[in-house]
């Protein structure tokens, strides 16, 4: 049988002992467990075989967008010169920001 929702009816009458405090939401499962003492902070660090991958992607990824911006930057004869520019210049930052470093290398 559906009821209505339980609205007080006199205002400031009631104390906030009246009322169960919220249940805590339950955790995810990377902050671990206090019960078997395993509390994860960070991700596990990456084999070098990994960070190659995650390292070609990003340049890849940084080479297009690079070009890209460079192409839609650029005019006429300019772009014989900016489009490869922006494609080197964007698969070292995609590099460095797809291994989890800054963008830029200095």
């Amino acid at each position: 049988m559906a009821r209505p929702w339980p609205i007080p009816q006199s205002s400031w009458s009631g104390s906030v002992q009246d009322y169960p405090a919220p249940s805590a939401p339950p955790r995810p499962w990377w902050m671990g467990n206090a019960a078997n003492g395993y509390q994860a902070y960070g991700t596990p660090p990456l084999t070098p075989e990994q960070q190659a991958q995650r390292c070609n992607t990003g340049r890849l990824i940084g080479g297009l967008g690079g070009g890209a911006v460079a192409y839609a930057m650029s005019r006429d004869d300019g772009r014989a010169w900016a489009i490869p520019l922006g494609a080197l210049l964007g698969s070292q930052v995609g590099c460095n920001a797809a291994a989890g470093r800054g963008p830029l290398p200095w």
